[in-house]
């Protein structure tokens, strides 16, 4: 079970989800402010490569706030202010809210299943129920 970028041909579409800006939702950015601040997982990262190519697209001046592989660490850096994010709708915690200003659409997130052509029937029981809890998200 993985993401992939738009276009690849990696594994078969289980689930699409918008991706969206984030920041606090008790901490507004400080309106104005040049430099859009940024807390990104380190690369390789699809959603930091999304974040990075919209914004390029637009020439939206910005700068790498935090950057960590850790899901946790990114959301109380937004939390906190410190930057915005790009989550799914389904992963936006308590404390984030979806930013509504005037930031480039980042597209829909693909998640799907990438496996070998032969599977135990273990493997496939497992496919089975990653299918199912994804598209019952």
């Amino acid at each position: 079970f993985a993401k992939r970028l738009s276009g690849s041909r990696r594994g078969y579409v289980v689930r699409t989800e918008p991706l969206c800006w984030c920041g606090s939702a008790s901490r507004p950015r400080p309106v104005g402010e040049a430099m859009l601040p940024l807390a990104v997982h380190p690369e390789p990262s699809i959603s930091r490569e999304r974040i990075l190519d919209a914004l390029k697209s637009v020439g939206r001046p910005h700068r790498i706030a935090v950057v960590s592989s850790s899901v946790l660490v990114i959301h109380a850096a937004i939390m906190a202010g410190l930057g915005v994010g790009a989550f799914t709708g389904y992963a936006i915690p308590e404390g984030m809210a979806r930013l509504d200003e005037d930031l480039p659409d980042l597209g829909v997130m693909e998640y799907v299943i990438d496996r070998q052509p032969a599977l135990t029937d273990a493997a496939e029981a497992l496919e089975r129920v990653l299918v199912d809890a994804a598209r019952e998200l």
